[in-house]
């Protein structure tokens, strides 16, 4: 080849749910199309979360960004159909249809370490809000209820404001202890 072979990342919309079973059928269309040299990587920024349903803690991959697929290929025209024909691939995003833009290197670095580690840390799933209004569902102060006055995603935690006897008092409770109202 003449031109240039230059790796650049696209994001690719994709069907909800299926970011890992499209990312598969895009890799095979590759190796079908004996094209696997042009392909670099597909990439599907998620992260580990633990939450509690039903009492029983769990541990799942969420998606950061459900319905998208980050893929870095040397982009052509036969590329981008070999890409958009996949079923349940979208399109590109994209300010000009069926012309994929690729997205600025320092952009894709950020996103890649923010998601892209090995390691096996766990983040508690954090649902509450500052202001909101959570009823304590476990401990000494069940089925109070408490205003959320900050909340902790790395350690898991929420401060809340519970009123007692007439007083507020400031609690610290991790987010399994708490509902929502």
């Amino acid at each position: 080849m003449a031109a240039k072979m230059t790796m650049e990342w696209y994001a690719v919309r994709v069907r909800v749910g299926q970011e890992d079973q499209i990312s598969a059928s895009v890799k095979g269309r590759f190796i079908s199309a004996a094209q696997e040299e042009l392909l670099d990587r597909i990439f599907i920024p998620s992260e580990k979360v633990s939450d509690v349903r039903d009492g029983k803690a769990r541990v799942i991959k969420r998606k950061v960004f459900p319905g998208y697929i980050y893929i870095k290929v040397v982009m052509s025209e036969e590329i981008r159909l070999l890409i958009v024909e996949t079923p349940g691939v979208s399109g590109f995003v994209s300010t000009q249809p069926y012309k994929p833009e690729p997205i600025p290197e320092e952009e894709m670095k950020k996103l890649l370490d923010a998601y892209d580690r090995i390691d096996d840390s766990v983040r508690p799933k954090i649902e509450f809000e500052v202001g909101e209004v959570i009823k304590i569902k476990e401990g000494p102060f069940e089925n109070y209820e408490a205003v959320v006055d900050e909340v902790f995603p790395a350690r898991g935690v929420i401060r809340v404001s519970v009123n007692i006897f007439g007083r507020t008092a400031p609690l610290e409770l991790e987010v399994w202890q708490v509902e929502k109202v």
